[in-house]
């Protein structure tokens, strides 16, 4: 059974409904806990969709064990008041969802190398990613979603003067199995610091240096030949008007 249901002033039914299969919640005032509880007793559910939800409800999705698509925005009425790292420790309580294929997450929420990682252990068959929000140590850890095929990722930004850090694209620490990448917003990065390796003078640290890092190109080659066409298009596209540029610039 799919269900797709408007704002509505109470969604406590909800319960009386426990064969639902697809559930999404289009509405601009977070739902509420009592909701959120209502929710969760619909434990049959293989997707769900919220626009508008308080981090600190995250962890009552957690009986939701044969959910495979799951899609969340985290609620914010007030700029800064959002505590962004306990936000994305939410998602930990969420262990339990281990048939999760699909998670998009939307808001001001931090997810750093370690929540990743641990979060990979128990979502092992997520296959696509699809993040706004704060990272603070970039694309590391997500190379432990080893069964992971998309990717879409940009910082979440309140507004347009927002100083938040951008998002530090790695691709050559991105899982192998990555055939379609999108990523908005973010500055793609050769390689870590060398600090971040530790002495220069290791020769295991050279070997993982020379093992692990690859050119941009290097990922493109990985991913769809459509996705490929695409970075093609856009160096020539590039090239193109960088030399009408250079062209008017001398007749003027």
């Amino acid at each position: 059974m799919s269900v797709g249901l408007v704002p509505v002033p109470c969604l406590n039914s909800l319960a009386q409904l426990p064969q639902l299969r697809q559930l999404s919640l289009q509405q601009s005032q977070p739902v509420s806990r009592a909701q959120c509880l209502s929710i969760a007793n619909c434990q049959q559910l293989h997707s769900l969709a919220l626009s508008s939800m308080q981090w600190a409800d995250v962890p009552k999705l957690a009986p939701l064990s044969s959910l495979r698509d799951l899609a969340v925005q985290i609620y914010q009425p007030v700029r800064g008041s959002l505590p962004a790292a306990a936000a994305g420790r939410q998602l930990l309580h969420l262990k339990s969802l281990c048939c999760l294929r699909s998670l998009r997450l939307k808001g001001q929420c931090e997810l750093s190398a370690e929540l990743l990682q641990q979060l990979a252990a128990h979502w092992g068959s997520l296959t696509q990613l699809d993040l706004c929000c704060n990272m603070p140590d970039g694309v590391l850890g997500l190379q432990q979603f080893t069964a992971l095929r998309s990717l879409r990722m940009q910082p979440y930004k309140w507004d347009v003067w927002s100083s938040d850090p951008p998002v530090l694209l790695y691709p050559s620490l991105l899982p192998p199995t990555l055939t379609s990448l999108e990523a908005l917003d973010v500055w793609c990065m050769a390689e870590l610091p060398a600090s971040t390796w530790g002495s220069s003078g290791s020769s295991g640290g050279c070997m993982r240096r020379s093992n692990s890092y690859r050119s941009f190109a290097g990922l493109c080659s990985r991913l769809s030949g459509a996705s490929s066409s695409l970075c093609n298009l856009a160096a020539s596209s590039c090239s193109s008007s960088s030399e009408e540029d250079m062209a008017a610039a001398a007749a003027t």
